[in-house]
């Protein structure tokens, strides 16, 4: 899927296995229990994003934006407030999304026919790519080590009351996948969890933010009913 310097690859038979284990963190109750946070993210966003400059003077007018990019900013955001880790959440900002459109890019039609072209955009995606798993093997890892987040006690009791999750006992995705393991017995590789979380990360955005886009635009046209 990826260039020649950053696919790992996994045997059918692996990946439905990996796929099995995502599935923990999609139940109905967690769906229930994401709602609060995603009016949470969403209302933060309109407050903080220049995008909404004139929302945020209080006079009471919209003003203009693209919808399908800030849907795509915010479907990221509450994607990893949802499913991925106080860690992740807290550590992403708006240059995640500009990540996310590089490597997106790689996925194209003519990627799955020649997915090593010397093209711009794959050279972009594979950079993408190597910062993402970056970014979440550095997670993994002070999780395995068991080391501090690089951030002040009081933002992290903050992250620990707004989600409702105790620092010292994981429940996110990353969590359950650093105790998964295969059939054989092996854990879950670091890169793995990292491709795995990449994977989540990008599953549904499309879906998500054009949907959440073509609601926007219709509302916008409907001002009657907005």
């Amino acid at each position: 899927m990826f260039g020649k310097d950053v696919v790992y690859d996994v045997p059918n038979d692996l990946f439905m296995e990996q796929k099995k284990s995502a599935k923990v963190g999609l139940s109905t109750e967690n769906f229930r229990a994401y709602v609060g946070m995603i009016e949470e993210e969403v209302e933060d966003f309109l407050k903080s994003d220049p995008a909404f400059s004139v929302f945020q003077s209080n006079n009471g007018e919209w003003g203009q934006f693209d919808a399908l990019k800030i849907l795509q900013a915010i479907t990221i955001f509450t994607a990893s407030r949802t499913l991925q880790g106080k860690e992740v959440r807290a550590r992403l900002d708006k240059s995640i999304a500009d990540v996310y459109h590089d490597l997106d890019g790689g996925f194209t039609p003519i990627n799955f026919l020649f997915p090593n072209l010397p093209l711009p955009s794959y050279r972009r995606r594979d950079v993408a790519q190597k910062k993402m798993s970056d970014f979440f093997m550095n997670i993994i890892q002070e999780r395995r080590n068991n080391t501090a987040l690089d951030v002040s006690p009081l933002f992290l009791w903050l992250i620990e009351a707004s989600l409702c999750i105790p620092i010292q006992n994981e429940h996110d995705m990353i969590a359950v996948l650093m105790q998964t393991k295969y059939r054989s017995g092996r854990p879950f590789q670091d890169h793995e969890i990292a491709h795995l979380m990449i994977a989540m990360l990008m599953a549904g955005q499309h879906t998500s933010s054009s949907t959440g886009a073509w609601a926007l635009l219709h509302l916008g046209n409907r001002p009657d009913i907005a």
